[in-house]
């Protein structure tokens, strides 16, 4: 979800600290939606994961995605919200 997030706000060329902050804060929402209980470092992850997304082409982005997408199965109500948040991250930086 977090390499999804990024991505959307990268979708444009470039990634500013603004929609970086947006998809810390959606995903940190969504994880404690989905899992009260589950203790993460956002900052790790999102640490971790840029460091792997800013070496991706766009075509290795969309095949990550679609790789994982494959590997996980969301219910309904887990996609609309996802689509929400992606939604937020691409308008943060007034630029769709």
């Amino acid at each position: 979800v977090c390499y999804l997030y990024l991505t959307a706000g990268y979708a444009d060329g470039v990634l500013l600290a603004i929609e970086i902050e947006m998809a810390k804060k959606k995903l940190k929402e969504f994880l404690q939606a989905q899992n009260p209980k589950l203790f993460v470092s956002i900052e790790k992850i999102m640490k971790d994961v840029l460091k792997e997304i800013e070496h991706h082409s766009l075509a290795e982005k969309q095949e990550t995605i679609r790789e994982m997408a494959a590997r996980f199965e969301l219910d309904p109500d887990m996609v609309t919200d996802i689509i929400s948040n992606l939604t937020d991250i691409i308008a943060s930086d007034d630029v769709v």
